[in-house]
């Protein structure tokens, strides 16, 4: 599956070649994400394709000013990173198809880099290490990490490439997120729940001090509001618990993977990193040393900076807008590989 994969990345370079033109064709250099600068009307629209079937070719801006940027504006960012946090709406197929060019680039470039993802838990860690050691199969890791057919479909669509491609270049895997468990029991119960858990439990996820009184709140009350609910001061708090749970439990598993790796990737949803919210504030705040590179992809169809992005990421990629579950760079077939 992976192969496939790769293979598609790498046919039809033609919109990645026009990307990393611009530069020149622009004469507007190379910034690197949140870069302050004056930006001119025709350095703000981008000069893509209309359908930018190239991961690496897809329309890219700095998040602070505009400034267009491109795949290799990108790779020179990670290299002066020691975190790259690259965040997702879970059913964009193009942003996932993003993830894997990207991983694999940083891979091949820098062997020592672990990848860490919100979408194992540390309590798969043994069945990821398995599948990447040949000790369990691609249907039983499957089974047990994604389970039910749906799910396993979608994450072995996904994700199971991003792994797959760790695994060739022998890099760890970290299973970065807190038990559902735990996320829930912080929510319904508190963190004083989860404190009282035996020892060999509270392993498996991170409690935090305290309940964010700033702008994370504030989305998670704007989100509540649009879902038609009504954002008490009860009813945030108990969304926050879990919320901050995941955050400082990534935010964790990413810094003890740094200890041993030259780089992280960590792949978490958009929600947990945009604005410097959740997991990439926890990550700074626990280690205010980490160069961390934030990258968000946004299902929209944008050739310039939107308002509502400004500020949103180090760098922000738009993925063209398409209907959740289509990709155009596989159109004929969308289903999930076999």
């Amino acid at each position: 599956m992976a192969e496939r994969l790769m293979k598609r990345l790498h046919e039809n370079p033609g919109p990645c070649l026009l990307s990393m033109t611009l530069i020149a064709l622009l004469q507007v250099g190379c910034h690197g994400p949140g870069s302050s600068g004056m930006v001119t009307e025709s350095e703000q629209t981008a000069i893509v394709p209309e359908h930018p079937w190239a991961p690496t070719g897809l329309p890219m801006f700095d998040g602070s000013n505009g400034m267009i940027l491109t795949w290799a504006s990108l790779i020179d960012a990670i290299a002066r990173a020691d975190v790259v946090v690259l965040g997702e709406e879970h059913d964009d197929s193009v942003a996932h198809r993003f993830q894997l060019a990207v991983v694999s680039q940083v891979l091949a470039s820098w062997p020592k880099t672990a990848v860490a993802m919100e979408m194992l838990e540390r309590d798969q860690q043994a069945e990821v290490d398995d599948y990447l050691s040949g000790k369990l199969t691609e249907v039983a890791f499957l089974e047990a990490v994604a389970p039910g057919d749906d799910s396993s479909l979608r994450f072995a669509e996904f994700y199971l490439p991003i792994i797959d491609a760790a695994g060739e270049e022998d890099a760890s895997v970290v299973a970065a997120n807190a038990p559902r468990k735990f996320v829930r029991m912080a929510r319904t119960e508190g963190w004083d729940g989860i404190a009282d858990q035996p020892e060999y439990q509270e392993n498996l996820y991170v409690v935090p001090k305290s309940i964010d009184q700033g702008p994370y709140r504030t989305r998670i009350e704007e989100l509540m509001r649009d879902n038609g609910k009504e954002p008490t001061r009860e009813a945030v708090d108990e969304v926050l618990r879990a919320q901050q749970v995941w955050d400082s439990t990534m935010a964790d598993s990413t810094l003890r993977a740094l200890r041993h790796a030259d780089k992280v990737v960590l792949l978490i949803g958009r929600f947990h990193g945009d604005f410097a919210g959740g997991t990439v504030e926890q990550i700074q705040k626990h280690n205010a040393l980490a160069r961390v590179l934030y990258v968000s992809t946004i299902n929209e169809n944008a050739r310039r900076l939107r308002p509502e992005d400004v500020g949103r990421a180090d760098l922000v990629v738009y993925t063209g807008g398409v209907a959740t579950g289509d990709d155009p760079i596989d159109p004929i077939d969308d289903a999930p590989m076999p």
